[in-house]
């Protein structure tokens, strides 16, 4: 005559718990009876230990900044371009007042590099609620925030994307608030009566 005995099996932390059976033949004598628990003895809940917590890594901010530190100097004409796209970029994103500004350029057309505008750019396109920074001097955390002090941040930056023949230049304005939280918009900057004219925005990323 055979009986089957289960054996439970339990695991500690992620593993998940598992039965299985085994078969062996009935003893010919009487069957012996399990000797009693001792109440000295570790109860069925001692005999799994809690699971290990181990504790997060020291944070760390990143070491590498937003942008190229060069604050080349760049045209009159293609500053009032940049002055005129932040302030688009801004009136859209619409920063909480009082929240630090990282700022950067691209300046190479088709290339989104970014470097760091021109001191009198950043000092014209500053709002009066928020103080802004060369995005050199930012870092990325799970927020941008300003490397010296932490103080936390949102990155804004305006590249072009294409340079067309009429001289008009398709833009992209991004906006970045979080590791996983960016806006992109595209608009057409054109040329007109010695200044310049910002069409649109249509949004094209999202995270």
């Amino acid at each position: 005559m055979v009986v089957r005995r289960w054996i439970a099996c339990g695991s500690l932390v992620l593993l998940a718990s598992c039965t299985a059976t085994m078969d062996e033949p009935q003893s010919a004598g009487p069957e012996a009876a399990e000797p009693a628990a001792s109440d000295s003895g570790p109860s069925a809940q001692g005999d799994i230990p809690p699971p290990i917590s181990i504790p997060p890594p020291p944070k760390k901010l990143r070491s590498l900044p937003l942008a190229v530190a060069d604050e080349k100097s760049v045209s009159a004409n293609d500053a009032a371009m940049y002055r005129l796209a932040f302030r688009v970029l801004l009136g859209v994103a619409n920063p909480p007042d009082g929240m630090a500004l990282c700022v950067s350029i691209g300046r190479d057309p088709g290339s989104n590099t970014a470097y760091d505008p021109p001191a009198e750019l950043i000092a014209r396109l500053t709002p009066p609620l928020h103080a802004a920074y060369p995005a050199s001097q930012c870092v990325m955390d799970t927020r941008p925030v300003i490397a010296r002090g932490g103080e936390q941040a949102q990155w804004y930056h305006v590249w072009v994307k294409q340079q067309r023949g009429d001289g008009s230049r398709l833009l992209v304005l991004v906006h970045i608030y979080g590791n996983l939280g960016s806006h992109a918009w595209e608009s057409v900057a054109t040329p007109v009566d010695g200044g310049w004219q910002v069409s649109q925005q249509t949004l094209v990323a999202i995270s």
